[in-house]
């Protein structure tokens, strides 16, 4: 994940094809939100993949894309329905014996 973010970070102002294949990995990362687990542990990594997908969507905007502003309105719905969504299960694998 953190060698998704420093890419990111490298193409996001010269590399249009780079950008819809990091447009197209976030539509499936997030259409997916049944198999992330709900493990305390797994948090952080979780939403640091939600929060490039934010970036994403605030890069995107500030450029020259009018004809994708459709597509990012969309990603951005659903990054904040998976997150969103994150806590509308309980924690697995947390067992809180008191």
């Amino acid at each position: 994940l953190g060698f998704l973010i420093d890419r990111f970070e490298v193409v996001r102002h010269n590399s249009m094809e780079q950008l819809l294949l990091f447009g197209r990995l976030l539509q499936r990362s997030t259409n997916l939100d049944w198999c992330f687990t709900h493990h305390p542990a797994a948090a952080g990594t979780f939403f640091t993949l939600m929060l490039l997908g934010m970036k994403f969507c605030s890069c995107q905007r500030q450029g020259n894309t009018h004809q994708f502003i459709r597509g990012l309105q969309l990603l951005e719905d659903r990054i904040y329905r998976t997150s969103l969504g994150w806590f509308s299960r309980q924690p697995e694998g947390y067992d809180v014996n008191i």
